[in-house]
């Protein structure tokens, strides 16, 4: 590795790390009033979004949004592993709880807005980017979704989170394989932002203010199965995009 590329990369890791400090701090701890919460975290990422491209500006480090192509389509399917906890809801027959906080509903919807912004900005606009320069579509797929799980080990906050926040790792990872594709075969910013928002809000603040989800086998096995069908249906996806990468290299070829 060159110089000049390990100062990019010291420059992108300190872009990822001054971000995630600032949306990281535990005002949770100190602060009991929930708007107050809700307004300072709303600030924290907007801060780290306004911080984030800045530094693109600065360093010169390009993303991709371009306008949506008819064979984005495609992508829709994958949008069914952002339903699975309805789909253990309504297996469980959970009734829909009597007091609905709607606050609660209102502040994550915002907040998981602001939070997809900013983590698909570092993680696919800047990391997967920068693997894509040097590494192949495969590693860097992989690559970006291991450090996007691993980052989320910083939500353990005492010894009885480890186990949630081990389970949190796991199926960020698996999500930020999706989001890597996504944004590698679409080349458009805009489809993880989405997909990434939708996920966090639908399939976690959405669903546990409106239900009571049991931790009990049916759980793992429902959302083990969508993740199965949506991970097939991906894989196919992808074999159908790599067959239209060869055929489009080998006309050119001909030409």
């Amino acid at each position: 590795m060159n110089d000049e590329c390990k100062k990019r990369w010291y420059s992108i890791s300190f872009i990822i790390c001054v971000s995630l400090l600032i949306t990281s701090l535990p005002f949770q701890l100190f602060i009991k009033n929930d708007w107050v919460l809700f307004t300072i975290n709303g600030l924290t990422r907007i801060t780290s979004i306004i911080f984030i491209l800045y530094n693109l500006k600065k360093e010169k480090i390009e993303f991709n949004i371009f306008k949506p192509n008819l064979k984005d389509l495609a992508f829709i399917p994958l949008l069914f592993l952002c339903a699975s906890n309805f789909m253990v809801a309504i297996y469980q027959k959970s009734v829909i709880n009597q007091v609905v906080n709607y606050d609660n509903i209102i502040q994550a919807f915002f907040i998981s807005i602001l939070t997809a912004i900013m983590e698909e900005l570092l993680f696919r606009g800047i990391l997967l980017t920068e693997f894509d320069k040097t590494q192949s579509k495969f590693k860097t797929i992989i690559y970006s979704a291991l450090i996007f799980g691993s980052i989320h080990l910083l939500n353990i906050g005492s010894l009885s989170s480890i186990i949630p926040s081990l389970l949190q790792v796991l199926y960020t990872a698996f999500l930020g394989l999706f989001l890597g594709f996504i944004y590698l075969y679409s080349k458009n910013l805009i489809y993880p932002i989405i997909f990434h928002f939708t996920f966090n809000f639908l399939n976690d603040s959405l669903v546990t203010n409106l239900y009571q989800l049991k931790w009990e086998l049916s759980y793992f096995i429902i959302n083990a199965l969508v993740g199965l069908c949506v991970f097939v249906y991906g894989f196919i996806l992808l074999s159908i995009f790599k067959r239209k990468e060869i055929s489009y290299a080998t006309k050119n070829m001909d030409i």
